[in-house]
């Protein structure tokens, strides 16, 4: 007589439960690395850089007896400007809107000045800038903005540097993560206070990925 074994189909039920519950994890992690800015619909992308892995010098305070105290943040590292035509937009309602999501997303500002408290002249070419025409910066009236968001893996920081020209914006965003981390993304959006009454479409930080108009969503 051959024995055989009882089928035990309840084995096999356990790894799909499973496989959600591990899917659960990572999604519910995943927004924790995440960056979700939002933008006028009328920004476009200027310039970018980025490094998989490096060492960047957070500005945490203004210019002062010939430097500039920072803090050194190792990780991910991405740096991208955008432009925004901006004929009646300060750099502080510019920037305000961005300040706060921000803050929405678990970011705690560190240091944040305007043009001589800054350090004016000093502070602006001690500071890691993309160069002209990508990032233009006009001396007698800049903004800039450090923030931190702590983690399990470390510390994320992102720097905002905004300034503008006789009819255009410019925002300069810099993040580096302590751990590896995806291409922020910028939303532009009609919920910013930037851009009243505009539609809304994605947008990386990497310029050559920019949707075009049939990426536009109500």
């Amino acid at each position: 007589m051959i024995a055989t074994r009882p089928h035990a189909p309840h084995r096999h039920r356990r790894f799909p439960a499973m496989a959600a519950a591990i899917l659960s994890v990572l999604t519910l992690a995943a927004p924790a690395l995440a960056l979700d800015l939002r933008l006028p619909t009328t920004a476009s992308p200027s310039g970018e850089r980025r490094e998989a892995l490096t060492s960047y010098n957070v500005p945490t305070g203004p210019w002062q007896a010939g430097t500039i105290p920072t803090t050194t943040a190792e990780g991910s590292f991405s740096q991208s400007a955008w432009k925004i035509p901006a004929a009646d937009q300060t750099t502080l309602q510019i920037l305000q809107p961005l300040r706060a999501q921000l803050a929405d997303q678990g970011f705690t500002t560190v240091f944040e000045c305007a043009t001589a408290a800054c350090g004016g002249f000093d502070f602006r070419y001690g500071t890691d800038i993309l160069p002209e025409p990508q990032m233009h910066v006009d001396l007698g009236d800049f903004r800039f903005l450090a923030a931190r968001r702590d983690g399990a893996g470390g510390s994320d920081w992102v720097t905002l540097i905004v300034s503008r020209s006789a009819d255009t914006g410019f925002v300069q965003m810099t993040r580096i993560g302590a751990e590896p981390v995806a291409t922020p993304d910028m939303t532009l959006s009609s919920k910013s206070a930037l851009a009243p009454g505009l539609p809304t479409v994605p947008l990386t930080a990497e310029p050559a990925a920019l949707p075009q108009q049939d990426a536009l969503t109500a």
